[in-house]
């Protein structure tokens, strides 16, 4: 709940309080968990430094666990093995390595499969897809397996996956050009995403959306959708991931001319470029600054 919330950072604290208190257990499983559960938030705050730390005393932990069953080091490894394709990718990390991403995911893929860990199919499938799509340009081979997850998080009723896969269905829709095909995807994702709660992908769904719309001419929702995607990714507090949403709302305003309203916003993005020092946010910074 707490990462459905967007509470990523909480949960990094929820997760070292458990790990803290796993270890009066001793060598435990659960204190595994905790690091996965802990370097899974660092990740989704873009904290892939301190995630690589926390990865690799988990892979650590768990080769210790000689008592324990397969089945279960098997698990916790496909997860730990998934978190190394996390901090590899572009997304996570500026520095990444898509082709070594891939090779984390993949392997984890088949992990998962020869498990049968539904979940941990579905995550890789749809960060395969977008490794291809977003950063090799292999746009249909990416939508191949977006396909193969929707498909398979529909069979299972994962209505989290189904949201997922039908975002990025949508967004490599929009990459082919396809922006009127893109819409109703969306639509269709926001709808499940709202249903679960889920602020980031409320957030996403919206953000794309309004891209989408603005794209078509239709600036007026193409401003209602980005201002509530603003308001949405604010209350997760990632100051990253706000920064990437001024990105989109700074050229609805322009091509609306209102450019006093796309100064205030780009001002905020500039404040925000100049405390995160990030490459991607740095790039959004320049583009902006050149329309402005």
């Amino acid at each position: 709940p707490l990462f459905h919330q967007g509470l990523y950072e909480k949960g990094v604290k929820f997760a070292e309080q458990t790990y803290k208190e796993s270890l009066g257990l001793e060598k435990s499983i659960l204190s595994v968990d905790a690091l996965i559960f802990m370097a899974r938030g660092l990740i989704n705050s873009f904290n892939v430094k301190q995630a690589k730390m926390i990865i690799k005393q988990a892979e650590e932990l768990l080769a210790t666990l000689t008592e324990e069953l397969v089945i279960n080091k098997n698990r916790r490894e496909a997860q730990i093995v998934f978190l190394k394709g996390a901090i590899s990718d572009p997304f996570n990390s500026p520095k990444g390595d898509v082709e070594l991403a891939l090779k984390y995911y993949k392997h984890s893929l088949a992990l998962g499969e020869s498990l049968g860990d539904e979940k941990m199919v579905c995550n890789n499938l749809l960060s395969i897809a977008w490794a291809l799509a977003a950063y090799k340009g292999e746009i249909d081979k990416g939508l191949e397996y977006v396909e193969r997850n929707l498909a398979f998080s529909k069979e299972a009723n994962y209505k989290l996956f189904i949201s997922w896969s039908l975002l990025q269905k949508a967004s490599f829709y929009n990459f082919k050009g396809e922006v009127t095909r893109s819409i109703p995807l969306y639509e269709q994702s926001l709808a499940i995403a709202k249903e679960l709660n889920h602020n980031q992908l409320i957030s996403s769904n919206l953000n794309n959306l309004a891209d989408a719309y603005r794209m078509i001419g239709e600036t007026d929702h193409a401003l209602e959708c980005s201002e509530q995607s603003l308001a949405q990714i604010s209350k997760i507090g990632n100051l990253k991931r706000v920064a990437m949403h001024y990105d989109f709302l700074i050229q609805i305003l322009i091509e609306k001319g209102d450019l006093e309203g796309a100064q205030q916003y780009f001002n905020h993005l500039e404040q925000l470029n100049k405390q995160l020092k990030d490459k991607t946010i740095n790039l959004s910074y320049l583009y902006n600054k050149a329309l402005i």
